[in-house]
């Protein structure tokens, strides 16, 4: 097994290190998230109708025709009926809570296919890279990234099909440059991991 110690700059040696090795799941096992799985969508099926409800009354707007409604719903002080408070209310809660509901939705399915992606990630077992997908990645696995694929999860570069190890990537999903930034292999892994 190969160890790898990750220690921020802004630290010392001491402390605030990471110890991960390569392609030994036991040993990360418990130390580090135990899975790669992506959900960026706000809601689930269970709080949805709270939630979002909720949220809508953060508004000023709807907290405002809500205690209208209430007060136009009082015979007492009020010549109008409460319907012409209230329809238009719900009304634009149901349309904000719809939009609200079709946008996290969208989310889901990305997350969905996201996590679904393969990723070639080596097996010791068998001595080759399989196929699984990206959300059974887990930290220490090594990843074999194809010619334009995008990365599944942080990683580290340790080899290259490039001689002197250089690798470009692009960074658009994450700072939405299209630049391709240079980035180097380690010389003492630089030819350590073969195809």
């Amino acid at each position: 097994m190969t160890r790898i110690q990750v220690v921020p700059a802004t630290q010392d040696t001491h402390q605030g290190q990471r110890v991960i090795e390569v392609n030994d799941p036991d040993f990360n096992n418990g130390r580090y998230p135990s899975t790669n799985y992506v959900r960026t969508a706000k809601y689930t099926i269970w709080s949805f109708l709270p939630v979002s409800l909720f949220l809508q009354f953060l508004r000023l707007a709807n907290v405002y025709f809500l205690m209208i409604a209430i007060l136009q719903s009082i015979k007492e002080i009020s010549p109008l009926q409460p319907f012409s408070a209230i329809a238009p209310l719900v009304f634009v809660l149901f349309l904000s809570i719809l939009r609200e509901g079709l946008e996290d939705y969208r989310r889901y399915r990305d997350d969905v296919t996201v996590n679904s992606s393969s990723v070639l990630v080596f097996q010791q077992g068998v001595q080759t890279f399989v196929s699984v997908p990206s959300k059974d990645l887990r930290v220490g696995e090594l990843v074999k990234i194809l010619d334009r694929q995008t990365f599944p999860a942080d990683l580290v570069v340790l080899s290259c099909s490039d001689p002197e190890g250089k690798v470009y990537i692009e960074t658009a999903s994450l700072d939405g440059e299209r630049n391709l930034k240079a980035r180097e292999a380690p010389k003492e892994t630089l030819h350590h991991f073969n195809n």
